[in-house]
């Protein structure tokens, strides 16, 4: 089923992401870790969104009912949108339909605040993730704080220019930083303040959704043989 690659594959961003971070840190490169920081949380909102409002309702649904083909058909759709949704078409792009990505994207300008009805894709709409992390901060508001954040420290505003700025007997300045220019750094400061946020909602909140996910999927119902 679809949920093991999501559960294999999110392990794996996981993985990566964080070894991002310790790479980042480890050179002096404090805006990529607010990229690498900001997409950790949005993967923690995305999985959490699904396994709590998605996949737990439908597997006790699922349980509650003679498991039939409607039910793993429902499954089926809720899990291959959280693997699979998106909003491009990569099918065009490895085909190198250029000229009908421009299209379609001006088509998706046209009719943007027209309809709600999605361009046609290859595969299922994504999530908005806005949605998921509005959802997450109703039981814990810090969230849309500290997302708000790392959006901030990686757009091209006052946030990531405090990611790279070094701090001078002037003012700041702009450079490759050395190791043992660290502790001037703005984006050292920015650090401290947030990493153990980051830990909190993108790590052990991650860890604990990876958790009841897999036990889902262990305990997948199975469809009743007629």
């Amino acid at each position: 089923m679809y949920l093991n690659t999501v559960i294999r594959s999110s392990k794996l961003k996981f993985y990566l992401l964080n070894s991002s971070i310790i790479r980042a840190i480890n050179e002096g490169d404090f805006l990529t870790y607010g990229f690498a920081g900001r997409a950790l949380i949005e993967l923690t909102a995305l999985l959490r969104y699904y396994l709590k409002e998605k996949l737990k309702p439908a597997f006790e649904k699922a349980r509650a009912t003679d498991f039939g083909d409607s039910e793993m058909n429902s499954l089926v759709e809720i899990e291959e949108r959280l693997l699979r949704g998106g909003r491009f078409d990569w099918s065009k792009f490895f085909a190198k339909k250029f000229e009908e990505l421009i299209v379609e994207a001006k088509q998706a300008k046209d009719k943007r605040g027209k309809t709600s009805d999605p361009l046609s894709l290859a595969q299922p709409e994504a999530i908005n993730i806005k949605t998921v992390i509005e959802r997450w901060s109703k039981e814990q508001p810090v969230v849309e704080v500290i997302y708000d954040m790392f959006c901030d420290m990686v757009h091209p505003n006052y946030g990531s220019m405090l990611c790279i700025a070094t701090g001078t007997w002037d003012g700041a300045e702009f450079i490759i930083p050395k190791i043992q220019d660290y502790q001037d750094s703005t984006g050292l400061t920015v650090f401290n303040f947030t990493f153990n946020w980051l830990q909190s909602i993108g790590g052990h909140e991650l860890n604990e959704v990876l958790k009841q996910l897999s036990e889902l999927e262990l305990d997948r119902p199975c469809p009743e043989s007629s």
